[in-house]
């Protein structure tokens, strides 16, 4: 068994690596950022809950990094410069799609957690989150992606180690409306 608050850090890592990986992002850049939001940093952060736990997941990098992934993920000319909003709202949707595969990861080891929505916001010089907040920096193209875990847990609570196996027609305990 193993630590909820170390079984989390460590899911949010491989999570973010595979959300990455699944677009096959190239290592040369294509696509530019407006020169108005260039020394921009752009963070995004989404929430989660679960039995005796709570956290979040943070996304920072430079505007660079996330108009390199907009330009790729849509596939967009090298000439179009993205929008700040459009920024905001890739860096927002990546720290979505890191929570998404987390929640399975964990779903899959016995553990289920609830989902918030992704918030995004902009500055010149955001500083890092709470001192407990684990980073790790990860290659996109030829810029780099921060991705930050922080989270509270009941000491006593273990998450199992090995993935159990998938049982038919298994659902997350959650009732969508």
């Amino acid at each position: 068994m193993t630590s909820v608050v170390v079984c989390l850090a460590e899911v949010v890592r491989a999570s973010a690596r595979e959300v990455l990986a699944s677009y096959s992002f190239p290592t040369s850049a294509r696509g530019a950022v407006d020169p108005a939001v260039a020394d921009r940093t752009y963070a995004s952060s989404i929430g989660y809950s679960g039995l005796s736990v709570r956290g979040a997941i943070v996304l920072v990098a430079p505007a660079f990094t996330w108009g390199f992934l907009l330009h790729e993920a849509f596939d967009l000319d090298a000439g179009v410069r993205p929008a700040e909003a459009a920024l905001a709202d890739v860096a927002a949707e990546v720290a979505n799609l890191v929570a998404g595969q987390a929640k399975r990861h964990l779903s899959a080891r016995g553990f289920d957690i609830a989902v918030a929505l992704p918030t995004a916001t902009s500055g010149v010089d955001l500083r890092d989150g709470p001192p407990s907040t684990q980073w790790i920096e990860l290659a996109v193209g030829p810029t780099v992606l921060r991705v930050g875990s922080v989270a509270a847990a009941d000491p006593s609570l273990v998450v199992e180690d090995a993935p159990r196996p998938p049982t038919r027609f298994e659902t997350s305990g959650l009732l969508l409306l």
